[in-house]
């Protein structure tokens, strides 16, 4: 297994990183599949090798609230493993995806020796706290309209910039965009067709241009 790319291993030796690579067992995972589920009692870590993945819960009343999407690079299920909790969350395959694991055992044994593993560890717990309260900030606080465009500048600072602008691709949908800010797929609309009224994006299919970053900026924080 190849750790070379991702965030987990950064700054440990070529040697770690091979040996590391040997508790890792990959799988593969249809489009549409559940890889974990909240209150699940499994503890792997789990590596992103290549595909796309949905972080999400779902309330008693079926009221579904996404925190963010994964891509390669990226791991998950870290808190499972370190506190052997319940899942904090649903994490779905939102394309064909291949995944690496680790148990939780050997995890904990990885940190114990290498401390640089356990200090990347706790810088992205971090910020991860860091990102989960700006989002109770702005839905304690914000209009609709503002955290629909601070979603979309989130979203565009980790898109694909062209000559005069930035792709959002595979642009997510409106019901997943309103799934994430906590409002509703008709509110989604409105906004996206204001912006595009004023220039600022386009869509298209499963893509969305941000053509004047700027402005995104200036209403997202204004």
């Amino acid at each position: 297994m190849d750790l070379r790319d991702n965030a987990l291993f950064v700054g440990l030796s070529a040697e770690a990183k091979r040996e590391l690579g040997h508790s890792f067992s990959p799988r593969r995972y249809a489009e549409g599949s559940r890889i974990i589920a909240a209150d699940d009692r499994s503890t792997d870590l789990f590596l992103v090798v290549s595909g796309r993945l949905s972080v999400r819960s779902f309330a008693d009343d079926g009221h579904e609230v996404a925190f963010v999407e994964i891509g390669p690079g990226a791991f998950f299920g870290e808190l499972a493993a370190i506190d052997g909790g319940p899942r904090s969350a649903d994490v779905m395959a939102a394309e064909e995806s291949v995944l690496a694991t680790m148990r939780a055992e050997a995890l904990r044994e990885a940190v114990l020796r290498h401390p640089q593993l356990g200090l990347n560890l706790a810088i992205h717990l971090a910020g991860r706290v860091r990102d989960l309260s700006g989002r109770v900030f702005e839905v304690s606080t914000l209009r609709s309209s503002q955290r629909i465009r601070r979603e979309l500048l989130r979203l565009a600072r980790n898109g694909y910039p062209t000559l005069n602008a930035v792709d959002i691709r595979p642009a997510p949908t409106h019901y997943e965009i309103a799934a994430r800010t906590s409002t509703h797929r008709e509110a989604v609309s409105r906004e996206l067709s204001a912006l595009a009224t004023r220039r600022i994006l386009r869509t298209g299919r499963k893509t969305i241009t941000i053509i004047d970053m700027a402005a995104l900026e200036r209403l997202a924080e204004s």
